[in-house]
């Protein structure tokens, strides 16, 4: 755990902190149009050894739990990539669920 994140929990005696991290991308509809395009274009080029398939959209979750007592990282967890809106509420509310389901039952 760094410092920094160790002294702010202590300065709020805060034993516990849940940081949770968001990335991903979304592209609007001409610029899809034009991977698509150019992926056709490289697999004519290359006689169909390579055919880039572009991804529309994506969305990854990552969440911490930190504990300053032990001065550790007491949980941590990734969701798979999908390739959903980023900013979409419905999809990283079910991310997130995911995520944090079990934590603090016992279960991993």
């Amino acid at each position: 755990m760094t410092p920094a994140i160790d002294s702010v929990l202590k300065s709020n005696h805060q034993r516990f902190a849940l940081a949770t991290v968001v990335t991903g991308f979304g592209r609007r509809k001409g610029n899809y149009r034009g991977q698509v395009a150019k992926g056709a274009a490289i697999g004519l080029l290359t006689l169909r050894m390579a055919v880039p398939t572009p991804v529309k959209s994506n969305l990854t979750l990552y969440a911490f739990v930190f504990d300053a007592e032990k001065n550790e990282v007491a949980y941590y967890k990734r969701s798979m990539p999908v390739e959903k809106e980023p900013t979409d509420e419905r999809v990283i509310e079910k991310q997130l669920t995911r995520l944090l389901n079990g934590y603090g039952s016992g279960k991993k």
